[in-house]
């Protein structure tokens, strides 16, 4: 690594993307010989950690598994290196969106053509099944299952080519690393039930999360909107049934109603046996729907949409092209929204940044029951994706040129987010198992909202600490001016980490108990005139903290520039790459 820390072999960085609690994520230039550059992601990990055995094999496992990627619906990367204790990978930079912004922007004037989002989801089916499939140099099975699919880690460029990023927490058969008892990783709302319950996962797993996503592109809604995560997951232990699209919206098409169902089943012997197995059948629909959709109509669709955005990101990077690669003038620019106004709900795994947490949810006694930072526009937390509340081809998503890739493992998964306006929360390990502590990760959105502990304010948002073990309730209450106040009630018999958006205030609207399910608006109900489409936006997600070696006893302090370092600047708060 080069003095300057703008500098990480022979790339330059040029834009941070985001910061979790293991990894951090910048857009950098590779510079050649006659002038000829490259623009890829950095993936770096956090120097504290390096030196910890833990998150170095976890580290390394994800680099080893990407390192072997290479598909046109996955995102590629370049090279992995460790250079003086620093540890880094190189990945393909993405110019495009991810799917929930996608989704999210288009449902703001009509929505996604439902064609153009079977075109997506099949493509990244196509995508998976590669990396399921992938086996060892000997030729055999690495059984690779991602374990974190969802809209936020399936990206489309601007040409139309959807890719399935982010394998930060996926898991093959000779991973080195392994998941502790009791922790759950991924993202709730597009969970399996096995993994629920943190038992063995095999590809079917995913299929389940892809369900999900087509369940909500045809029924046109969240498919556990209003439901609290804990509610959520009680639901998934227990292999309890999830309802047809037909059920919510009647005009939703049977043919991918079916499809849905089978991917859904609560038990795996009886979804899909591959990803392929599932493509097909999508293909077939859209044949049967007399339905024609192209990567070049994807692309011209998002290129068309996002337009602006898109060329104000790229006049941001061609100016820090220009900049001489040297220590003393090189300046790392953040990528920050570039419209408040369009500003979404999260995300991070950041946006969502979901990756693994502990629950305090009491498992069934037996398994009988079936048991820049990557994107350039604006970088952010994860978020839950939230589809608009129309059906079929009203899906919105907010424009962020974004970097495939760029999630960090460290707050729930590569889509983690960073939120710009805020102070980032430095990484709180995860208290042994026998502690008479746990940790506790919150974060709230907007930046500006507030923390209250059983009615007692909390220092900082985000907020990292430590509270003493008890299995009693306690009341987590998050307020802020013109949002929706929102109480969570949680248990200390196990870590805590949260991600939240409070919705904004509508006139005489009362406030919303999240752990019931929210009144529909009529923009949430299915419009009987279409099928297919999307939903409404999602209730917020739990998402699992990011761990390191020893818990907080006191709230983490906002990061300070380290001396001599120019502080960055961001393009995009809401990028979930950069969680």
């Amino acid at each position: 690594m080069s003095e300057s820390d703008n500098f990480a072999g022979k790339y330059r960085m040029i834009a941070e993307l985001g910061r979790g609690g293991m990894a951090e994520v910048n857009l950098a230039i590779a510079s050649g010989p006659m002038g000829v550059n490259k623009l890829v992601v950095i993936k770096q990990l956090r120097q504290n950690l390096a030196d910890d055995p833990e998150f170095l094999t976890m580290f390394l496992d994800e680099a080893r598994l990407a390192s072997r990627l290479h598909h046109p619906n996955v995102v590629d990367t370049y090279e992995v290196v460790a250079e003086q204790g620093h540890y880094f990978i190189a990945m393909e930079y993405l110019d495009g969106q991810p799917l929930q912004r996608v989704v999210r922007e288009f449902g703001k004037t009509g929505g996604l053509p439902i064609e153009l989002m079977l075109r997506i989801i099949s493509d990244a089916l196509g995508g998976l099944h590669y990396a399921q499939e992938l086996t060892d140099y000997d030729g055999a099975p690495l059984g690779v299952v991602h374990r974190d699919i969802s809209p936020h880690n399936i990206f489309v460029t601007y040409e139309g080519q959807t890719k399935v990023v982010d394998f930060g927490i996926a898991k093959a058969m000779n991973s080195s690393s392994e998941t502790r008892s009791g922790v759950i990783k991924g993202k709730i709302s597009y969970m399996s039930p096995e993994q629920s319950r943190s038992e063995p996962l095999d590809r079917r797993s995913d299929l389940f999360a892809m369900g999900i996503i087509l369940w909500e592109a045809v029924a046109g809604q969240r498919l556990w909107k209003g439901l609290a995560d804990v509610t959520v997951l009680q639901r998934l232990m227990v292999n309890q049934p999830v309802p047809s699209p037909l059920d919510v919206n009647p005009e939703a098409n049977p043919i991918l109603s079916a499809i849905c169902m089978k991917a859904l089943a609560p038990l795996p012997a009886d979804r899909f046996d591959t990803a392929a197995d599932m493509q097909n059948e999508i293909e077939n629909a859209l044949i049967e729907m007399k339905k024609r959709a192209t990567v070049r109509d994807v692309g011209r669709a998002l290129a068309e949409k996002f337009a602006a955005e898109r060329a104000e990101i790229r006049n941001i990077i061609d100016a820090q092209i220009k900049v001489q690669p040297s220590a003393e003038n090189s300046r790392i620019a953040r990528l920050t929204s570039l419209s408040q106004s369009q500003s979404l709900s999260q995300s991070q795994t950041s946006q969502n940044t979901p990756v693994s947490q502990q629950t305090g949810v009491e498992r069934p006694s037996s398994t009988g029951q079936s048991s820049l930072r990557a994107s350039l526009s604006l970088s952010t937390p994860a978020e839950t994706t939230d589809l608009p509340a129309r059906p079929a081809a009203k899906m919105g998503g907010r424009l962020v040129a974004l970097v495939a890739g760029a999630a960090l493992i460290g707050g729930i998964s590569w889509a983690a987010v960073n939120r710009t306006s805020g102070p980032a929360v430095a990484a709180v390990p995860v208290a042994p198992a026998n502690s008479g502590k746990i940790v506790l990760n919150l974060r709230a959105s907007p930046p500006e909202a507030r923390l209250f502990l059983d009615d007692t304010p909390l220092p900082s948002n985000p907020y990292a600490g430590s509270r003493a073990r008890d299995a009693s309730p306690h009341v987590l209450r998050i307020e802020a001016p013109g949002r929706v106040p929102k109480n969570r009630t949680v248990s200390f018999d196990g870590d805590v980490s949260l991600d939240i958006e409070l919705e904004k205030a509508v006139l005489d609207a009362p406030a919303v108990d999240s752990a019931r399910p929210e009144a529909t608006t009529p923009d949430a109900r299915p419009d009987p005139k279409r099928r297919g489409g999307s939903g409404a936006r999602p209730a917020e997600t739990t998402r699992p903290g990011a761990t390191t070696a020893k818990p907080a006893e006191t709230p983490a302090p906002a990061a300070t520039p380290a001396k001599g370092k120019t502080p960055s600047v961001t393009l995009d708060n809401e990028n979930p790459w950069g969680k």
